[in-house]
């Protein structure tokens, strides 16, 4: 069995990224574990959940590292014996060989949150697996090692030597690092700063298109999930006019404003059009001047003023 393979089944038995509560059921999966640079592999995240019961699977897209994502789409959500079933897919392929980590899924429903576990995925440079089962064939067996009593010391000394040195690094990580003093930035700094980050990205492809909207939509939601301490990162736009609707720490200004730049960016997303620059610089600077007018205000004192 593929060493790939084998290692998701892990996974899947100890974590169980099937969860099962309330009648919903999250799932995330890949066609083959493992393949080459020249191949694609197909991610699929699964939910069924209860008609009574809203819920949705979140963006899935910029939690995507490393990896490029050359299609994704979603099939129309079925309804069977009163249990909704949606699904989203993306097709991946890698540039350069390795291991890589596709993120857990994760919603929240009637506050409990819900979430699977990654999954770990091979591509392997086709022409270096061709010469290393080439080589497989001059490997023969050898005759079993036995340990003298001398070697059985030094194991015993270099088992306890490494037993010390990860009970320090465990101890620093656990215990020295939370007497550390760690300063969180404001979100709306935090904001900025990743707006700075995606603006380098290029528009002249839908690839492209589609990668800064997905990464504007995230930075966008994170913020104003933080600004109106309210779940909008993981719901449809639909869900969040329902929730901006009941929200007094915004006015309606900013309401339309946060909606519309969701809309568009959707319409990125979801769709095979191809905006050109302007768009792009719409959209950021739509997003810039939201973030800039809802970031709370510095009060100035009178010692301040001096």
């Amino acid at each position: 069995m593929n060493k790939w393979i084998f290692l998701n089944f892990l996974l899947l038995l100890l974590v169980s990224p099937v969860l099962l509560a309330e009648g919903i059921k999250l799932n995330s999966f890949v066609d083959k574990a493992s393949t080459s640079t020249d191949d694609e592999i197909k991610f699929t995240i699964t939910l069924s959940h209860p008609q009574d019961v809203d819920v949705n699977i979140p963006d899935v897209g910029p939690l995507i590292l490393g990896l490029s994502i050359n299609q994704f789409g979603d099939k129309k959500p079925e309804t069977i014996k009163n249990i909704v079933l949606k699904e989203k897919w993306f097709i991946l392929k890698a540039n350069i060989s390795g291991t890589y980590q596709l993120p857990p899924i994760e919603i929240t429903s009637n506050n409990e949150t819900f979430k699977t576990s990654p999954i770990f995925v091979e591509f392997k440079d086709p022409n270096v697996e061709t010469k290393n089962d080439a080589s497989q064939s001059d490997i023969r067996d050898i005759k079993n090692i036995y340990l003298s009593p001398t070697s059985y010391f030094w194991l015993v000394l270099i088992i306890l030597l490494i037993a010390l040195i990860l009970g320090s690094l465990y101890y620093y990580k656990f215990h020295y690092k939370k007497n550390s003093v760690s300063i969180a930035l404001p979100a709306h700094e935090t904001a900025f700063s990743e707006l700075k980050k995606i603006n380098k990205i290029e528009f002249n492809t839908r690839e492209e298109a589609k990668l800064f909207s997905f990464k504007l939509s995230e930075i966008i939601r994170i913020y104003f999930e933080d600004m109106l301490n309210v779940n909008v990162t993981d719901k449809t736009t639909g869900e969040i006019k329902k929730t901006l609707y009941t929200s007094t720490n915004i006015n309606d200004q900013h309401q339309k404003n946060f909606i519309k730049l969701l809309e568009d960016t959707d319409l990125i997303k979801f769709t095979d059009i191809l905006p050109d620059n302007s768009q792009k610089s719409e959209l950021y600077n739509l997003a810039y001047t939201l973030i800039e007018e809802t970031k709370p205000k510095v009060i100035e004192t009178q010692e301040d003023l001096v």
